[in-house]
């Protein structure tokens, strides 16, 4: 099972700052114990006393999202959208649940808490994108392409400028990229290939075009060779064509 912790957070880097999803009074008894120093740096530290942390400025707002995996006692930790640590044990790896979430300030200091959100198995999961970091914004606009290298549905991009401005599209949806049907002649017979990495496919022939077309299934033949899926042909009289179709 997987649970997800949406926070909102800004600090004036005075002295120690953190919150602890733990059980009972004690902080060492946490899922999740997150930090902000005097020194810049914020982060998560596990049971061993290890520290996977990133950096941070002053009064500016930062989004944090925790997911813990309960099954493998670990959490993912993302600062705006950026993943900082995978897999990070949970600084007491017996808890199977937590009763609280303490907030704490070390002597002279403010920081600010917002919008903190508990989420079970969310649908909402960051995924890689290319390139992460952005050129420069001209007044509030950056004009570029970037690659999601997987297909997702309702997907969000979050931007951020490192001094507390963020924004957010609308939700979109990322096709699957269509595989390309390429033939070739060898003699009388004609070679048709598409990658192999495009599974799911139907390889299809019809002797005419049209919107009553009538297209039949080729699979004698179809198989995988040198990378690509291949059928072979005998090239006849009259015409034909292909296509590939994903039911």
């Amino acid at each position: 099972m997987v649970w997800h912790e949406l926070i909102w957070v800004r600090d004036r880097q005075e002295e120690i700052s953190y919150f602890a999803a733990c059980r009972g009074n004690s902080r060492t008894n946490s899922a999740v114990y997150f930090f902000m120093a005097s020194d810049g740096s914020m982060g998560i530290m596990d049971g061993a006393s290890r520290i996977y942390a990133t950096t941070y400025v002053a009064n500016q707002w930062y989004r944090l999202s925790f997911f813990l995996n309960w099954s493998a006692k670990t959490v993912d930790y993302y600062v705006n959208g950026v993943l900082v640590s995978a897999g990070t044990p949970f600084r007491d790896i017996t808890l199977t649940s937590f009763s609280r979430l303490a907030l704490y300030n070390f002597d002279n200091t403010q920081n600010w808490w917002d919008q903190i959100e508990f989420l079970q198995n969310p649908g909402s999961v960051p995924v890689t994108i290319n390139p992460a970091m952005t050129g420069t914004f001209t007044n509030g606009v950056w004009s570029g392409a970037i690659t999601v290298p997987q297909p997702a549905t309702n997907l969000v991009l979050s931007a951020s400028d490192g001094a507390g401005h963020f924004g957010s599209s609308n939700p979109f949806n990322v096709a699957e990229s269509l595989p390309r049907l390429q033939i070739a002649a060898e003699g009388n017979r004609a070679i048709l290939s598409w990658p192999a990495s495009a599974t799911g496919y139907t390889l299809e022939t019809t002797t005419i075009l049209g919107t009553n077309s009538a297209w039949s299934s080729l699979t004698n033949g179809v198989a995988i060779s040198g990378g690509s899926w291949r059928s072979t042909n005998v090239i006849a009289a009259g015409t034909a064509f292909f296509r590939l179709r994903k039911p």
